[in-house]
């Protein structure tokens, strides 16, 4: 543990090192010049770190913490199908860029093994596999509906990191996969600290599809390694909003876009960088821990639902006009004290069995 511990740190301070010096001239340049060029693209500069992580990761470390065995086309074949899917943003429009994409993911689970460690041994492999297919294909490309500012894409996919980061290091999780969710961690903790207050260089859509699908990558290596669902539970504040923003869209508030049906839409309308920010960590923090607890668990999917309600009503405190992130607390503990009570009432029913 304290090993994988090390390892992750210095890939975490690596990247973050190498993003912060590499791209804030890059920012500055923009800032004094107003003049957008090429290289101020904060992709190319996440994706550059990434690879060097990844292969570096490869060589680096045994990676015989593996189910099944980790090949060199599971490493490569998606740094060339990230870069295959940003420069399809750059020159396609949305249905021929789904394509790329739906295409691209369709690849990566096409190339996962699935044996012993499949957490589904009672759904068919090809089934699956298409339900694979399309979960990381909506997750991919409904990412946009998250790009309202860096803080509101990159805190839920650096929360995915985290999830992954200390399932690598405890090892219940392959440590390469740990490692390199900790350079994609790294590097976007530094585009975000350098955008933090003032946004100086806006993600585009093609930058935030690609990290997200670096980022599914890694979760389709974990398919065959017993935790997949804890990878799932990680990805639920996506997927909460994205349930929110498809029902505001069309039964509820009826805004133009799904962007902004979203609750950290509204939440980026009142508050502040700071409170919008601390409240997201918090929430992603409490998926994180449902995630890591699914390792304990026996049950593949009660505890997925109950996460996804509890982040959908979590996030949608974050949206609520006069409420929001000023009694985020007050709702945490409202949840424990919720928590308490059914625990309670739960013994009291055992109890009464017992003495019947």
């Amino acid at each position: 543990m304290s090993y994988g511990l090390l390892v992750v740190g210095v890939f975490v301070i690596f990247a973050f090192m190498a993003m912060y010096f590499m791209y804030l001239p890059r920012c500055n340049e923009y800032s004094n010049s107003l003049q957008f060029k090429a290289n101020m693209l904060a992709f190319p500069y996440i994706y550059f770190l990434y690879v060097l992580g990844s292969i570096g990761a490869y060589f680096l470390l045994a990676n015989n913490d593996f189910v099944e065995d980790l090949t060199l086309k599971r490493v490569f074949l998606p740094l060339l199908l990230s870069a295959v899917i940003y420069g399809a943003s750059l020159f396609f429009y949305t249905f021929s860029l789904s394509l790329v994409v739906t295409a691209c993911v369709a690849l990566t689970v096409w190339i996962q093994p699935i044996g012993i460690g499949n957490v589904f041994p009672d759904i068919s492999l090809w089934v699956l596999r298409l339900l694979l297919i399309v979960f990381f294909s909506v997750y991919c490309l409904g990412v946009k509906i998250m790009n309202l500012l860096p803080h509101t894409f990159i805190i839920p996919q650096s929360i995915v990191a985290v999830g992954l980061i200390v399932i690598g290091i405890i090892g219940a999780a392959p440590l390469y996969t740990a490692v390199c969710a900790a350079v994609l961690l790294g590097a976007m903790s530094a585009y975000m600290i350098i955008n933090y207050y003032s946004v100086k260089i806006d993600l585009d859509d093609g930058a935030c599809i690609s990290i997200t699908y670096l980022i599914s990558s890694l979760l389709l290596m974990n398919v065959g390694e017993f935790n997949f669902i804890s990878c799932i539970i990680f990805t639920l504040v996506f997927w909460a909003e994205l349930i929110v923003a498809v029902f505001n869209k069309f039964i509820g508030e009826r805004r133009q876009s799904l962007a902004e049906n979203t609750n950290y839409y509204l939440a980026a309308e009142k508050y502040s960088v700071a409170v919008l920010s601390a409240g997201m960590i918090k929430i992603g923090l409490i998926v994180c821990l449902l995630g890591w607890f699914q390792l304990f668990s026996v049950n593949m999917y009660s505890l997925i639902i109950v996460s996804t309600i509890l982040t959908i009503w979590l996030n949608g405190s974050i949206g609520k006009p006069f409420r929001g992130l000023r009694s985020l607390k007050e709702i945490n503990k409202e949840f424990v004290s919720d928590m308490k009570k059914n625990i309670e009432d739960t013994k009291n029913i055992f109890n009464k069995e017992d003495k019947d």
